[in-house]
Formats: C-alpha cells, structure tokens, sequence
C-alpha cells in the first residue's frame, strides 16, 4: 500500500513538473519580456542610458502600443549623446503625432539642439541650397580642395587671375576651414573651372536660355562625388566680356556651387542670390562680391552635416559625429501651438533669419497645409521688423490665399510687398492677384509696365496672355506668348507653359 501511495505522490509530482513546465513554454516569450524590462529599468536607474536604450528599443518592435516601454526609450534617448543615431530616432519619435508624452519630450530634446546648432552657426540658408532635400559636399578629413583652370583662346587673362583671386577669398573669409590649391591637370582637380567663348563648346546644353555659367557636379556610384565642373561663358548675352567686378561676382557665385551650394536665396545680399525677375541680374546688378557672414556661416554648417553625396566613402557609412539635416529642417508637430512655440523659439535664436524663419512654414506649405502656414507666417510677422523677412513673408502670406483663392487677403498682403520692397517679383504678384479678382484693366497695366522693362519675364507674359484670353483677346494673347518663345525658347519645354501652347500654335 506504502508502494502505491508513493508511486502515486511521485506520479503526481511528475504531472505537476511538466504542467509547469509546459505553461513556463507557453509563456517563455512574456517572462523574458519581463526579465528584459527589469534588466533595462535596473540600467536605466543607474544611468546606463545606451544600454538601457537597446533594450527598450528591442522591445518596442514587439510591443509598439506599450506607452511605458516608448516613454522610457525617449527618456534614454535625450540623456544620450546627440550623435546621427540619436537624433534621427528622436525625429522619428517627435513626428508620430500620437499626442504621447514620448513624442512630446521627442519634440523638446530636438528643438533644444536645434536652436543650439542655430545659435552656434548664426543667420544662414542652408535649408535652401541642398541638393534635392540632400547634403552633397566635399569630405572634412582633407579641408584642402585642388581646383583646375583652363580658358581658350579668348578668354581674357584677367578671368584667370580672378578666378585665382575668388578662391583665396573664399579661404580667407571661411578663416581657412577650407583651403584650396591649383594643380596643373584635371585628373588631380575635385573642382574644374573652364571659360568658353560660345555655348557650343562648353557643357551648356544648346538651345536653352542664356546661362553665363553652369556647375555641375560628376557623381558616381549615385552617392560618390568625384568633381564638380564649372563652365563659365566668355561674354555677356549682349556679345560683351564681362568687367571684372561682373566676373568675380560669377566666379564666387559658381564656386559656391561647387563648394555644395547646390540651390539660389532669395536674399540678395548673399552671394548665392539669383533673381528670377532677370536672367542677367546675377553679374549686371550684382557688383558687390564680398562674402557676407551668412555666406559663411552656410559653408560651415552645411559641412557639419552628415553627407548624402561625398568624395569620402568612410563620411558616407559612418555618420554619427554629424548632423542630421532633418532634425534641423524638418517639421515636427501637426500642433498649432506646437508650431507656434517652434518658430518663436526660431526667431528668438536667429530674429533675422530667413531661412530659419521660414523653415517650418515651408514645410506646411509643402503638405498642402495652407492656412497653417498662413498663421505661422503672419505670427512672424508680428515679431520682426526686418525689411528682408518682411518682404518674402508677406509674399508667401499672399501665395498662400492664392491657393485658397482667398483673393481679398491675397490681394492686402500682395500690396504689403511692394510697398516694402518695389521689386518685379513683388509687382508681378499683385498684377496677378488683381487678374485673378476680375480687375483686368489694372493687371494689364502692371504686367505691361514689368514687360516694358524686362520684356523676356516668364511670369508677367503669361500673366499678361491671361489677361487678353479674359478678354477674348485671343490674337493679343498669341503675339505676347510668340514674344515669349521667341526670347525664352527654352519656356515650350516648361510645364508652365503647357496650356498656353494651343495660342502659339493656331
């Protein structure tokens, strides 16, 4: 009987090791859940942020609903170090717009080292000089840039020399953060600047505008930069060669290119300014060529940016000493007050900045959010008195309701440019703003008056041609469009003018 009893004890306790057992294997996946939490909290206790951080964000790729397990990540991350990693995971957290305490502290972290990064590099563009929303630059191992110059037969010598001139400018401006040196063949050069007598000759492509110069860059390998070609024109469009203040303000500008200033500013006091108003404003109108602080500030912080294009392979796989373009750029809360707190920290850090300024309003434009951007804009307004930042918000203000087609407002902010700036950019847009609310008569005027004095404007011809369709003017609209074509040939293949081409064919 003894026997029996014992049997039965052990049989039962077999029974119970392998219920244990087999409910410990249903459920290992939830008890190492468990265990690795207690782990991470423990490092988290003591401060070993990165450690904690791994595991956190192990288990957020399984539980991406604990609230918990994201909040405690967030919190390791804006203990740790802001190198690439870290703030691009930051930016990912802050643009989830879940309304979460994670994305809230997310969105803090990163607007602190934004406006610590601004504040440290000063007013500059950079936002609006990158390469298709990339950074392409040069590697910052080797500062030291070797540049190839050649010219035919005439070119004048003196483009030479200033060629020569403009880079010791830029190295003496930028305090040598980057320095050049000519090499006598283009195989050794990162940057070729070649001059021409016709556009024939050069990289140019025919049967386009005037261009007196063009940068472009060699890229291998999609990512792999390994020149940047710089065809300078010998003469102006009028047949002339260029004076030297007129070529140096060339030079500079295409050198800028080269350096990776890869887009314009609509801030004329840069040397990276080009106006659309006139093809030839870049070396007609603009005579003073000294680098300006922005112009420098720009160089060094767009080489503090983690690179997408480089000559340096090892820049372009290890990116975490520089900086995330985004986190910079980027907008980071559908919120309006979130926004709001945004761009006056913005204004606060840089109250002159353009660039900054604008930075998030551009972004909600670019969704499609409008009146967002149309009530972060005139916030701005209210909290500046820079002639220049006033002038490029109130023209984005009236584009804005244009897109809208609130055209009354369109219509106040438009006259608030022109009266703060009388420039062809700024009376185009209220011609056209008064074609659209019906007042024919007065847009005929303004756009005629513009035409009068750059006969060869893109938007004030068709500007113009919409007026006379209005009218039913169609002859009046066809000889202003064949003017158009017949100095601008290369606008047919623009998707502007699409709907016009039916008047030009007839």
């Amino acid at each position: 009987m003894k026997k029996n009893k014992n049997s039965k004890i052990l049989v039962l306790f077999l029974i119970l090791i392998v219920t244990v057992g087999f409910y410990a294997y249903l459920h290992r996946s939830e008890l190492t859940e468990k265990s690795l939490l207690l782990y991470a909290d423990i490092n988290l206790k003591h401060k070993n942020y990165e450690n904690a951080y791994k595991i956190y964000n192990s288990l957020s790729q399984y539980s991406s609903k604990d609230t918990e397990i994201k909040d405690k990540m967030t919190i390791c991350l804006c203990k740790m170090p802001m190198i690439y990693s870290v703030q691009k995971k930051l930016l990912e957290i802050a643009q989830t717009d879940d309304g979460s305490n994670a994305e809230k502290m997310a969105t803090s972290r990163i607007l602190k080292f934004r406006n610590k990064i601004l504040k440290k590099y000063g007013d500059n563009y950079v936002k609006e000089i990158l390469f298709n929303n990339l950074v392409l630059r040069w590697g910052t191992e080797s500062k030291n840039i070797n540049y190839y110059l050649s010219g035919d037969k005439e070119t004048p010598e003196y483009y030479l020399k200033i060629a020569k001139d403009v880079f010791a400018d830029w190295q003496r401006e930028s305090d040598e953060f980057l320095t050049f040196k000519q090499v006598n063949n283009e195989a050794g050069a990162k940057i070729i600047i070649k001059f021409h007598g016709n556009a024939d000759t050069s990289e140019i492509p025919v049967n386009t505008e005037y261009q007196a110069g063009v940068t472009k860059p060699l890229i291998e390998k999609e990512n792999l930069l390994k020149q940047m070609r710089i065809d300078i024109l010998n003469k102006t469009h009028e047949n002339e060669f260029f004076t030297k203040e007129q070529i140096k303000t060339l030079i500079t500008h295409e050198i800028g290119h080269a350096l990776g200033f890869c887009g314009h500013t609509k801030d004329n006091a840069t040397i990276m300014y080009y106006s659309l108003d006139n093809d030839y404003d870049l070396y007609q109108n603009r005579i003073d060529t000294s680098l300006t602080s922005a112009d420098i500030n720009t160089l060094k912080l767009l080489y503090a940016l983690a690179p997408d294009v480089c000559d340096n392979i090892k820049e372009l796989e290890e990116k975490e000493k520089f900086i995330y373009h985004k986190v910079l750029f980027d907008a980071l809360d559908d919120n309006k007050n979130a926004a709001v707190e945004e761009a006056m920290e913005l204004v606060k850090v840089n109250p002159g900045s353009i660039a900054h300024s604008l930075a998030l309003a551009d972004a909600y434009t670019a969704d499609g959010k409008y009146k967002e951007s149309i009530n972060l804009m005139i916030l701005l307004t209210n909290h500046t008195t820079d002639k220049k930042l006033l002038n490029v918000l109130y023209y984005n203000i009236a584009n804005n309701y244009i897109l809208i087609k609130d055209f009354e407002n369109a219509l106040g902010y438009a006259e608030k440019a022109v009266s703060t700036n009388n420039t062809v950019d700024n009376r185009c847009l209220l011609a056209y703003v008064k074609l659209l609310n019906g007042d024919l008569e007065d847009a005929e005027i303004g756009f005629k008056r513009i035409l009068s004095r750059h006969p060869s404007n893109v938007n004030a011809s068709l500007g113009l041609a919409d007026v006379f369709i209005k009218k039913k003017q169609y002859l009046e609209a066809r000889k202003i469009l064949k003017q158009l074509v017949k100095l601008r040939p290369d606008v047919v293949n623009d998707k502007v003018f699409a709907p016009y081409k039916m008047y030009v064919i007839i």
